[in-house]
């Protein structure tokens, strides 16, 4: 859902962390991606990325983090 949202590269989805999600702002940074062995590297226009990602979309990522 989250990747469908912010139109990212699937390795950056996979190089999600929770620390990359600021709840309180709304916003995902994208920083890094997984290479195909699942070694994390930089996005591939090696630099970060800041998404706004809508209110409903936090509420559901915060209840999947509580699971």
């Amino acid at each position: 859902m989250l990747t469908l949202n912010l139109g990212d590269r699937k390795s950056e989805s996979y190089a999600l962390q929770w620390k990359h999600i600021d709840f309180e702002k709304g916003y995902v940074s994208l920083i890094q991606s997984k290479d195909k062995f699942g070694n994390l590297k930089s996005t591939k226009g090696r630099k970060a990325t800041k998404f706004k990602i809508p209110t409903f979309l936090i509420e559901l990522v915060k209840e999947w983090k509580q699971k």
